[in-house]
C-alpha cells in the first residue's frame, strides 16, 4: 500500500469494469494453457496491461477467463506444465519491466503529482499523516531528502488544535 496505490473488487466484473472505465485500451492477459495461448514474450507490454494468474490449484476461474483478451504461457520443457504462481507472475512482471524500461517509459513521470505526494508523505510520515488526517490538515511539502517543509502555524495547528 505504501507505494501504490489499491482497489479491493467484490468481484472479476466489477474489477475490470472500473479497468476499461479508467482507460478503455486495456488488454487483459490470463496465464492459462489452452490451445490459442501465447508465449508471454510475445506480448506488447508497453500497453496498458492487467495480469490475471489463477492459483495453482484450479487456475483462472471461467468467469475471470471470459474477460481476458489473451491467454498467455510460460513455454516449460519436461513433465511440469507450471510454476508456481509467484514465479510465474514475476517473470512476467519482469518481462513487462523490461520492455517498458527498453521503450523509455520509466523516463517519465507517470504519476499525478498529488497521489505521488500522499503516498510518500504516509511512507515517510506516517504518524504525522494520522494526526493531518485527524484534524483534517492538508500535508505539507516535503523537500528532496523527504523531510517535511512547513511553517509554525501547520505545527501548531498539529499539535493544538
Amino acid at each position: 500500500k505504501n507505494w501504490i496505490e489499491t482497489h479491493l473488487h467484490k468481484d472479476i466484473d466489477s474489477a475490470v469494469a472500473t479497468m476499461h472505465q479508467h482507460n478503455p485500451d486495456v488488454q487483459i492477459l490470463a496465464t492459462n494453457l489452452s490451445p490459442n495461448a501465447v508465449d508471454y514474450r510475445d506480448i506488447d507490454y508497453t500497453k496498458p496491461t492487467a495480469i490475471i494468474v489463477g492459483q495453482e490449484k484450479t487456475g483462472i476461474s471461467p468467469k475471470a477467463l471470459a474477460h481476458a483478451d489473451k491467454n498467455i504461457i510460460i513455454p516449460m520443457q519436461g513433465m511440469a506444465q507450471s510454476l508456481n504462481v509467484s514465479v510465474a507472475a514475476a517473470l512476467i512482471l519482469f518481462e513487462a519491466q523490461h520492455q517498458r524500461l527498453k521503450a523509455g517509459l520509466y523516463d517519465r513521470n507517470m504519476l499525478d503529482e498529488r497521489i505521488k505526494h500522499t503516498m510518500l508523505f504516509e511512507g515517510c510520515h506516517p504518524i504525522i499523516a494520522q494526526k493531518c488526517k485527524e484534524k483534517a490538515l492538508p500535508y505539507p511539502a516535503l523537500d528532496e531528502n523527504g523531510e517535511i517543509v512547513a511553517d509554525e502555524i501547520f505545527w501548531h495547528t498539529l499539535k493544538h488544535t
